[in-house]
Formats: structure tokens, sequence, C-alpha cells
């Protein structure tokens, strides 16, 4: 399993202590060292390998069964975001399955948008001044996946904790079709 953006090693940890052999995928040094002490701390063993999912070959096509990019793609500007969508779904085998959990699209009503613009705008203004990411709402990601040949296999959103308002989702895609350029 092939964990991009892995940060601090939550999901990549995770999916080590239910088995997975796992390789933790980041552009940052300072975090692929979070993850080797936390793996280390929990008592299982993750690889780690440091790049850039928006450099050309920075995956391999076809290598892997399953892609998980936890918080990931809301750190992508939207003028690269299909690019990347295609560079995970191109590292899937036949068969292979993306996870993609991040922060859903604003929510349309008065007092519910003004609330969520306050909960997920000061954290990417945060984010966005210590790493540089872009300060952007999160994206849609229907089209740049259908673009890719990705077919959704299950989706499911969730609350902080488990509650509250459900402004988090993580769907998982599945190979369709080849995608059409």
């Amino acid at each position: 399993m092939l964990v991009v953006g892995a940060g601090t090693g939550d999901a990549a940890v995770t999916a080590a202590r239910s088995g997975a052999e796992v390789v933790a995928f980041d552009v940052s040094d300072a975090m692929l060292d979070r993850v080797r002490a936390r793996a280390e701390a929990t008592g299982v063993h993750v690889a780690t390998r440091v790049g850039d999912v928006r450099a050309p070959g920075a995956i391999e096509p076809a290598a892997w069964d399953r892609i998980a990019a936890p918080f990931l793609l809301t750190c992508i500007a939207a003028d690269e975001l299909d690019a990347v969508v295609r560079t995970l779904a191109a590292g899937l085998a036949p068969g292979g399955t993306l996870a993609v959990s991040d922060f859903v699209p604003a929510p349309r009503g008065g007092l519910t948008r003004g609330l969520y613009r306050l909960y997920y705008g000061g954290p990417s203004l945060l984010f966005g001044a210590l790493a540089r990411n872009p300060v952007q709402p999160p994206h849609d990601l229907t089209d740049p996946a259908a673009a890719a040949g990705l077919v959704v296999e299950r989706r499911a959103r969730v609350g902080v904790y488990g509650i509250g308002p459900r402004w988090y989702e993580t769907v998982v895609w599945r190979q369709g079709d080849p995608p059409v350029d």
C-alpha cells in the first residue's frame, strides 16, 4: 500500500498495524522522520520514500493495489489537481483502489456555509502560511476522478470525532474504464 502525502504517519501506521506492507510517500523528509518514529514507537515497519506527487514519474505506473491520499488533495493547487489525480490513478495496478480522505466542498445554505468557512478557513490559512499550501476551498473530485478512469466504490461522510456536521469524506475509487484523452 502506498500512502501519498503521509504527513505524520497516522494512515500509514494504522495500515501497517492491520498487516499491510506500507510505503509512506511525502515531499518532506521531516514528516517522514515523524512517520518512522511513529512506526517504531508502535512496533510496526513502514518504508518511506521522499518525493513530490506532482513530479513526472513520481509514482510507478500500475504498481500499487492500494493507494491512500489522506488530506493531500486539498493541498494541491486547482490547476494541478487533474494531473495529480491522473498520476494517482495511473499508479494503481489493475483492479486497484484509491482512497481519498479530505474536507468536502462547502455546503449550501447560510448559517451552515458560514460555520463551515470559519471551520475550514482558519486551518487553511494556517497551513497555507506554514507549509506554503494554496489557500483555496476544498476540491470537488468528481470530474477529475472520472477523467482518470476511476469509479466510486464507496463513500462515507463523517463529523469531527464522529460527531457534529459531516464535513469530512472518504471516497474509495477503483479503476473503471481507461481514461479517454
